[in-house]
């Protein structure tokens, strides 16, 4: 068995004059994907709010990428088994970007795994992934942070030290195909 561990490198695209207002989200590999808040949509002035978080956001995707990757390619999903951790889930609109994206991708199996949501956010997920797995959804559920004790933004350096954690990149271990 072949474990690879890499990221998928995804952006939130916040409304510029409110940070906490998430209108969509974009994910970078040859292409932009991209899946807007539904309750943003109908909205005016929706589509210049979305071209401008779009170009911010693509500049800094495209840094973490080249940051975090070191220049490797990423990964291999065709026909393997996908699992897919977020923090958790409020809306789930992250996730479903995520997982759309990763099933485009034909992987042989895509599950998703988070440890608290909102309650019905796993069950809304459920046909975008093969397996589901929210460990704890609340009734008195507001937001993913309040279930942790420092949810605060992971720095580069911390994503990269957990990154060399992982040693060298499975490609070569025994058994992979290349």
């Amino acid at each position: 068995m072949v474990r690879e561990e890499t990221l998928q490198v995804s952006g939130r695209l916040d409304a510029q004059d409110d940070v906490g207002r998430q209108l969509g989200l974009v994910l970078q590999q040859s292409v932009d994907h991209l899946v807007a808040h539904d309750l943003f949509v109908d909205r005016v002035g929706f589509h210049m709010l979305v071209v401008e978080a779009l170009g911010r956001e693509r500049v800094e995707l495209h840094r973490r990428e080249e940051l975090y990757r070191g220049g490797r390619p990423g990964p291999r999903i065709g026909g393997r088994t996908v699992i897919l951790v977020d923090d958790g889930l409020a809306t789930g609109l992250t996730a479903r970007v995520a997982l759309r994206h990763l099933r485009l991708r034909a992987p042989g199996r895509l599950a998703l795994a988070v440890p608290v949501g909102a309650p019905g956010s796993a069950d809304r997920l459920r046909p975008e992934a093969d397996d589901v797995l929210c460990l704890h959804q609340p009734a008195g559920f507001r937001a993913v942070g309040e279930w942790y004790d420092d949810f605060g933004q992971v720095e580069d350096e911390e994503v990269l030290t957990v990154l060399r954690g992982f040693g060298p990149p499975s490609s070569s271990a025994p058994g992979s195909a290349t």
